[in-house]
Order: C-alpha cells, then structure tokens, then sequence
C-alpha cells in the first residue's frame, strides 16, 4: 500500500474511539478476529519509494510557521493556523475492506486545503508528479473486516449504531444538524443520555506511517505536529 499520511487524534480521543473499536456487543459475537489499528484519517497515501524526510517538509511547509518572509517558498493553498477541527458525520458500512466499517467525516476547507497542498508540495520537492491517493476522503475506519464475513460489517454497523449512535439534533444545541454523536460508555436510555459523546475531534498531528503487509504490522516512520509552536 506505500507510505500514508494519518490524520489522528489526541490520545483521550482516540482512547474513547478505541472503546467504540472493542465494544462487546459486537466483538463477542464475531466467529473470526478483526486487525487492530490505530484510529485515523488517510490523508494521502504514497508509494513507498517516496523518502520520509520528503513527505515530513512536504507537512511542515503547510504548517503556520508565525514568518510571512517566504511564504511561496513551497506550494501550498492556505497555511494551517489551528488544529483541525474534525466532525462526525455518519457512520457507514461498505463493501472494501478497508472501509469495511467508518465514520464519515465533514470535507472542510482546511482539510481540503491540507490535502491538496501536501501534494503539490512533494510534487514540487521531488520535481515530478506523483499518485497520492486517499478513498473516501475523509473518513476514520473503525473495523477492517475480511472479505470472506463481508455480511458482518452491516451487522457490525447496525449493532454499533444501536448501542452508541445519537443524531447530531440530540448531541447537543451546539452540533452541526448534519453530525452525529457517539456515546463512548453505555448505549441506550440514560447512559446514552448523560454519558460522554463523541462527534469529532481536534486533530493536532499527522504520523507518516508504512502501511505494506499486513494491518499489524504497519509502522509509524515519523511524526508531525500540525501546529508548531511559536
């Protein structure tokens, strides 16, 4: 698969994406195991021969570095000031299996902005074009279901859903209509009413992480803090 830019989460928001990862109600039901990985957003996938070092400058030239002195050095659209913001907005089942299970996410400005000036930027440091490729931009995959129990991950969705979905009317007055919550402990009557819910993130970092063999073995290479210290 190459090398990929993730899109993850601070570590409290990733840790209640994981509970929903590993929830009984639908793991214990399964006949076969599921890979574990760690939650995130594909922002770009490269071949493997691109070097890491490029694709981390590629990263940092559309960081917000506080100096206007050179601000064409690399291309890029609109440099990144804060985190981004990243909003749940359905969760769906499809038939690939490395979108067997996820979380739809709103395509805002900034991440479109970031995709597309990440690419233009190792375009530019390598002098050629390149494949950069990211399905379903953006999404966050919480299961990764063989093809073989390509019946489960409806299932899996439905089952999810049941246990810990909220529409975004319910998550609270200041939820986008369009978004949706997740309860991260309990499901349904109270808990779901009272518990903690989870309709997005603020995603501060980017790992550059090779993704060839299989899912567990995938490796972390590098990485970058998307809002750099002043």
């Amino acid at each position: 698969m190459g090398i990929a830019l993730w899109i993850v989460p601070p570590p409290a928001e990733a840790s209640k994406l994981k509970q929903l990862m590993n929830i009984p109600p639908v793991i214990d039901t399964l006949p076969f195991p599921l890979p574990s990985f760690e939650p995130h957003i594909t922002l770009a996938s490269f071949p493997s021969t691109i070097p890491v070092a490029t694709l981390k400058l590629a990263l940092q030239t559309q960081m917000s570095s506080g100096s206007e002195s050179e601000p064409e050095r690399y291309p890029t659209t609109s440099r990144l000031h804060a985190p981004l913001r990243i909003t749940f907005t359905a969760l769906v089942a499809s038939d690939h299996f490395f979108r067997s299970v996820l979380l739809d996410v709103a395509l805002t400005p900034s991440l479109t902005s970031l995709r597309v000036g990440v690419q233009r930027a190792v375009e530019h440091l390598l002098g050629t074009s390149v494949d950069a490729r990211s399905p379903r931009f953006p999404h966050v995959s919480l299961f990764y279901v063989p093809d073989a129990h390509a019946e489960e991950r409806e299932r899996i969705r439905d089952t999810l859903w049941t246990t810990c979905g909220v529409q975004g009317s319910e998550a609270g007055s200041d939820t986008e209509s369009e978004a949706i919550a997740l309860a991260v402990s309990g499901g349904l009557n109270s808990s779901r009413k009272n518990g903690p819910l989870l309709t997005g993130f603020e995603a501060s970092e980017i790992w550059i992480v090779r993704c060839d063999g299989p899912v567990e073995g995938w490796e972390v290479l590098d990485k970058v803090s998307l809002v750099p210290s002043s």
